[in-house]
């Protein structure tokens, strides 16, 4: 790949901060009611950050985006069933439901995030597709 390439791993580490924040709000106030407005803040800046970062490289004119797609599809497939494992232990705890919609914002978040992050560090060092 040549040429300069978007700052998407800076966004999608800036991203992952921001939603382990978020989660240490949630479990570090347990058993009582964490502060969900600065939960939700947090979140709203970490889904900016990861939408910057899937705008900025959708707008990148060349790139491996065969390498880029077969990563992020298997690893998405990865992740999907991560979260999807915590998500049933959220919900076979009983996790009240401000915190529960709270942490599974944050599971999506994460879901999306690294897979995107693997396959755009895999895809950058591949030549750019036609």
């Amino acid at each position: 790949m040549t040429g300069r390439l978007p700052p998407v791993s800076e966004l999608a580490t800036g991203t992952l901060v921001l939603c382990v924040v978020a989660a240490v709000f949630v479990a570090g106030s347990a058993p009582h009611r964490p502060p969900m407005a600065v939960v939700w803040v947090l979140i709203g800046a970490a889904a900016l950050l990861l939408a910057a970062g899937v705008v900025l490289l959708a707008r990148t004119p060349s790139f491996a985006w065969r390498s880029f797609f077969l990563v992020a599809r298997w690893s998405l497939v990865g992740y999907a069933v991560i979260a999807g494992m915590i998500e049933y232990a959220f919900l076979y705890d009983h996790t009240p439901q401000p915190q529960l919609a709270a942490m599974s914002a944050v599971l999506a978040l994460f879901a999306v995030d690294v897979p995107l992050v693997l396959a755009f560090a895999v895809a950058r060092h591949q030549p750019a597709s036609g």
